[in-house]
């Protein structure tokens, strides 16, 4: 089995994570990675832009949102 070297993440709201409540049915956004073009002592910001990085952590607290919706688990 041969590995793909590059990642591609697409996460729409709408389709991905109803449960939050997407404010747009297109919002959401698209990470790219290609390890083939990575270097050692390569900035991290030309891996994933601040924007990617923005969008990823936006995600994970909504993941967090979305998981204690289901578990009523209250905010502290």
């Amino acid at each position: 089995m041969q590995r793909n070297p590059q990642v591609h993440f697409e996460f729409l709201y709408a389709l991905d994570l109803p449960e939050i409540g997407s404010p747009e049915l297109d919002y959401g956004f698209t990470c790219k990675v290609d390890f083939e073009a990575l270097d050692e002592g390569m900035e991290f910001l030309h891996v994933l832009s601040t924007w990617d990085l923005l969008m990823l952590s936006e995600l994970c607290f909504n993941l967090v949102l979305a998981y204690r919706i289901f578990t009523s688990t209250p905010l502290r």
